[in-house]
């Protein structure tokens, strides 16, 4: 009976230990920080210089309209769109591509250097940002960014068939990358497509985030925990 008062008091200690060391890694309202917008207000695409659509010198040039973004055009236009058909808010963008003897691409470029709070080297991070297929007559619709290794495959439709969508189907990209830097660019772009084909999509919402590393005190004491269960199974 004294072994096992004993053991349920040591038990008892350090399930409380656990619970404090849980309460002060929780962030309290008063101690919570906001989120951090490295995009500087500028993620979703609601604000520039003038108002949708964009302007360009011609095929092959870019475009500073919307603040913090270089909407560039080689061979195929992007465009700012303003037609309720955002993922929030009331504006976002489009990026077209077409393939064969005379390819076209479009891309968007962010500048990090406006930010107002600067990446830290060896930290882990996460891109999030919305996305919609459009009308793809190669039937492929992939977008490729500066931060992941491989495109990212979205939802291609007809003419008829993007006609009949009552809206976008919006989808979140989430990308984790390592910092290497403070700042920097980063831009999305259509991957390449069959020859002939077209594709079109659908971009808003960005916004970066920094992933926090699991507590080495709240690992403890998950691990006492755990050891204390197994103990009393023994």
């Amino acid at each position: 009976m004294k072994l096992s008062s004993f053991t349920s008091l040591v038990t008892l200690v350090i399930s409380f230990w656990i619970t404090f060391c849980i309460g002060l890694l929780a962030p309290t309202p008063a101690s919570a920080q906001a989120p951090v917008d490295y995009f500087a207000g500028f993620g979703s695409f609601e604000t520039g210089a003038t108002s949708p659509p964009l302007s360009f010198a011609g095929s092959f040039s870019s475009s500073t309209q919307i603040d913090g973004w270089r909407m560039s055009a080689q061979g195929s236009l992007p465009a700012w769109l303003e037609n309720g058909q955002a993922q929030d808010g009331d504006r976002h963008v489009l990026l077209r591509s077409r393939g064969g003897s005379g390819p076209g691409n479009s891309s968007a470029t962010f500048d990090f250097t406006i930010s107002p709070t600067p990446f830290t080297v060896g930290e882990l991070y996460e891109l999030v940002f919305w996305a919609a297929g459009g009308v793809a007559t190669s039937g492929v619709n992939r977008i490729q960014t500066t931060l992941s290794f491989s495109p990212i495959e979205l939802p291609s439709y007809t003419q008829q068939e993007f006609e009949a969508l009552v809206a976008l189907e919006w989808q979140e990209i989430v990308i984790p990358w390592v910092s290497q830097g403070v700042g920097g660019t980063f831009s999305v772009s259509i991957d390449s497509i069959p020859a002939g084909g077209t594709s079109t999509v659908y971009l808003d919402n960005f916004s970066a985030r920094l992933v926090p590393e699991p507590s080495g005190v709240l690992l403890l004491g998950v691990a006492a925990g755990v050891g204390v269960m197994r103990r009393r199974r023994g």
